[in-house]
């Protein structure tokens, strides 16, 4: 078992001057379009990877945040007058 809970990763410049290899525990990640590390003063580092959203499935008990467009056709929940016991 090993003593770091947190996972190796390793970024290294591929093969072309654009190309980049993203590696996670040894395992190399693929369709990566975007990578960014943020760092706040006191804090560990955090790695935010970006992919194109194009072949997705979500499965959970999840509503995710609608579009711009359809946005003015829906209420949050939160801001409902929930006091009729409905």
């Amino acid at each position: 078992m090993k003593d770091n809970p947190f996972p190796k990763i390793e970024i290294k410049e591929g093969q072309s001057k654009n190309d980049t290899e993203i590696t996670i525990d040894g395992k190399k990640i693929n369709g990566v379009s975007k990578y960014v590390i943020v760092h706040e003063a006191g804090k560990a580092p955090v790695l935010q990877l970006e992919f194109p959203a194009s072949n997705m499935t979500l499965d959970g008990k999840m509503i995710p945040e609608l579009p711009e467009v359809f946005r003015s056709f829906y209420t949050p929940i939160h801001q409902m007058d929930n006091t009729k016991g409905t």
